[in-house]
């Protein structure tokens, strides 16, 4: 850390003090930052900056592709899905692949499958799987992606209540 941000880092508890809500959210702002960014070794680790979600639900084979989540007597099977959010990165991977904007919702999707079953997705068979899931399987992993990644309804509302606009 250079000097000037442990001197920063030093005024804030005072500046927090003051009381007026810019000076406690820049001081809320310094401590997360100190707290989340890796910085040393934790840096030069690699591996995920934040942690990611994950949502798992149970999907009947019989909505997925014709005879693929079947058991020894040709029964279909119920399994589980989970898919993972996506960081920065996959999303723009996601969106080199696609040649028209509609269809980053079903990119993002496929790249956020995670597991079946509780046993992880590799990436030279995802593609397999999401032909596995079939249209009525992916329509759901679709509305499950998009669930993942939405805002709360508080947090829009805190969004519609505190926005301003100007120039």
């Amino acid at each position: 850390m250079v000097p000037e941000e442990t001197a920063a880092l030093q005024q804030e508890p005072q500046a927090a003090q003051l009381g007026s809500p810019d000076d406690k959210r820049a001081d809320l702002m310094a401590r997360l930052r100190k707290r989340n960014l890796p910085s040393g070794q934790e840096a030069l680790k690699g591996g995920e900056l934040v942690k990611r979600r994950k949502v798992t639900f149970d999907l009947d084979g019989v909505d997925c592709a014709p005879d693929v989540f079947m058991n020894e007597v040709g029964e279909y099977i119920t399994f589980s899905v989970t898919l993972q959010s996506l960081n920065s990165a996959q999303e723009m991977e996601a969106l080199r692949g696609v040649r028209d904007a509609s269809q980053a919702p079903l990119a993002m999707a496929k790249l956020s499958l995670f597991a079946l079953n509780g046993q992880p997705v590799l990436d030279a068979e995802r593609d397999y799987w999401w032909e596995c899931l079939g249209p009525g399987g992916r329509q759901i992993c679709m509305m499950a992606f998009g669930s993942l990644g939405a805002a709360s309804e508080s947090s829009m509302g805190k969004y519609l209540s505190t926005r301003s606009e100007g120039f």
